[in-house]
C-alpha cells in the first residue's frame, strides 16, 4: 500500500508539473471567444497510455477552472470516450463534421461528467482513419476555432501523415513512451518523422509561409 501510494503521488506530481507548464500565461475567462493552447499527446505505439494521459491532463486542467476540449484524433481506433465515463458510442462525432452533418466541431462537443468537453470519434466506419488531405486541412482549421482555454489532441499510435500533421499543429507536443524497447524506439522514430514532416511542409498550403515558396 505504501509503494502504491508513493507511485500515485508521483503520478499526480507529474500531471501538476505538466499542467503548470502548459497553462503558463493563461487566465480562465468566461463568455469570451478565445484561442486556446493546443496540446498533442502522441507516440508511435498503441497501448502505452496516450488516452489515459490525455484524459487525466484534461480533467486536471478542468479542475483549475479552465475550459478544456479533448479531441479523439485516433480516427482508426477512437476510445477516448471510454476514459471519460462514456461506455457507449457517442451520438455525434468527428465523422459528422467531416461529412458535413455538423457545421462545426463545437456542434459535436459534449460535456463529460469529469469536467472537460469531448469531441469523440467513431472508428466503426470503413475508412474513418484515411481522411484525404483536404478534409484534414478542414479539421485542422476547425480545431483552431474551438472556444476553449486548452485543446488536447489524443493521437493514434503510428507515424502516418495524418497523425504527424495533427501532432505538429500543437503548441505543445507530448510524446508518451514506456520502458519497453519497442515503445521508446518508436518514440524516437515518431520524433524523427515529425521533424522531417515539419521541414517538408514548411511551404505547404496550410503554412503561413506558402507565399514564399519560390
Amino acid at each position: 500500500k505504501e509503494q502504491a501510494s508513493e507511485a500515485l503521488t508521483g503520478i499526480r506530481d507529474s500531471y501538476e508539473t505538466l499542467a503548470a507548464y502548459v497553462r503558463e500565461g493563461t487566465q480562465p475567462a468566461e463568455n469570451v471567444q478565445r484561442k486556446g493552447k493546443i496540446i498533442a499527446i502522441g507516440g508511435a505505439k498503441g497501448g502505452i497510455g496516450k488516452s489515459v494521459v490525455a484524459a487525466n491532463l484534461g480533467v486536471l486542467l478542468s479542475t483549475k477552472g479552465f475550459k478544456v476540449a479533448l479531441i479523439d484524433l485516433d480516427l482508426g481506433g477512437a476510445n477516448l470516450h471510454l476514459c471519460l465515463g462514456s461506455k457507449i458510442l457517442l451520438q455525434k462525432n468527428i465523422n459528422d463534421f467531416l461529412k458535413k452533418r455538423a457545421d462545426s466541431l463545437q456542434d459535436i462537443m459534449t460535456r463529460t461528467e469529469y469536467g472537460p468537453y469531448l469531441i469523440g470519434g467513431d472508428s466503426s466506419e470503413l475508412g474513418a482513419a484515411n481522411i484525404e488531405f483536404a478534409r484534414k486541412l478542414k479539421l485542422l482549421r476547425a480545431i483552431e476555432r474551438i472556444n476553449a482555454d486548452f485543446i488536447i489532441l489524443d493521437l493514434g499510435g503510428d507515424t502516418s501523415y495524418n497523425i504527424i500533421d495533427f501532432f505538429l499543429k500543437a503548441d505543445f507536443g507530448v510524446v508518451v513512451t514506456t520502458r519497453d524497447s519497442a515503445s521508446y524506439i518508436g518514440a524516437y522514430h515518431f520524433l524523427k518523422a515529425a521533424m522531417y514532416r515539419r521541414f517538408n511542409r514548411l511551404f505547404g498550403p496550410e503554412s503561413r509561409f506558402k507565399s514564399r515558396k519560390d
